[in-house]
């Protein structure tokens, strides 16, 4: 990147649940504007990264600095105030059933603004021409396929003009040409707003068409860092092999 300014920080980040350690030591750092991609394999510990950035994991110990502040000591309240920077779209979308489309993207609005309700319908449309929907606002989630659904929570997820967005696996469940279409989303989205992208998956197509950077994570650290180039290139085995698709038993390390 042309100018790098640093967003998060993260130093020595250790989590434990009962007797298994997930991150040992985990540090890297995510630059303003970029899109980074989080790899690994199943149970690794990436939505445990991930809910570390916006507090709803606290680490055992470590550091995670949000534009120079640290965030790991924060009070409830204070996290309340960081979630309307950092915004998450959860794997499921987590779209409230007994709301309409409207209701569930104006949810944050009435949670962390004090727009009027007009205001409020005129940003929902806004957000609903965004993520490329439109005439659903009165509709409920029962009535909307998979991709409308991810669609719907990443507008809820954008609507109060976060700075960062979290991805957790946003393309899980999608068949393949619903997950182009979530992936083209999210990155012309990330250019055209500036916003920050941290994505996990372990979508292969989506990570070659939204990262700036990629991360696999191994052991509870990340064992490489760098551009989907540089991934493919065979520096590092596993991480060419994992996006190739092997097999265990062929792994070449």
């Amino acid at each position: 990147m042309a100018t790098k300014k640093l967003i998060f920080e993260v130093k020595e980040l250790y989590k434990s649940f009962s007797d298994k350690k997930v991150l040992k030591g985990l540090t890297f750092n995510i630059y303003k504007g970029e899109s980074f991609v989080i790899l690994g394999r199943s149970g690794c510990g990436k939505s445990v990264t991930l809910k570390h950035l916006n507090g709803l994991i606290r680490p055992d110990r470590g550091s995670i600095k949000f534009e120079g502040e640290e965030i790991t000591s924060l009070s409830e309240y204070e996290l309340y105030n960081l979630r309307k920077k950092v915004s998450m779209l959860f794997q499921g979308g987590a779209l409230f059933d007994s709301m309409t489309v409207l209701e569930n993207i104006a949810f944050p609005l009435l949670e962390h603004s004090n727009l009027s309700p007009e205001e409020i319908k005129k940003t929902v449309r806004e957000k609903l021409d965004l993520v490329e929907l439109g005439n659903i606002e009165d509709k409920y989630p029962a009535e909307l396929s998979g991709g409308m659904k991810k669609r719907v929570a990443l507008a809820r997820a954008l609507a109060i003009d976060p700075e960062v967005v979290l991805f957790d696996e946003p393309t899980t469940g999608l068949d393949p040409m619903t997950s182009a279409s979530i992936a083209h989303l999210i990155r012309s989205i990330q250019k055209q707003l500036g916003v920050t992208a941290i994505v996990i998956t372990h979508d292969i197509p989506l990570t070659k068409k939204v990262a700036d950077r990629i991360a696999f994570l191994e052991g509870g650290k990340f064992i490489f860092t760098g551009s989907w180039q540089e991934a493919i290139s065979g520096k590092n085995l596993l991480v060419k092999n994992f996006i190739e698709g092997k097999r265990e038993e062929e792994l070449d390390v």
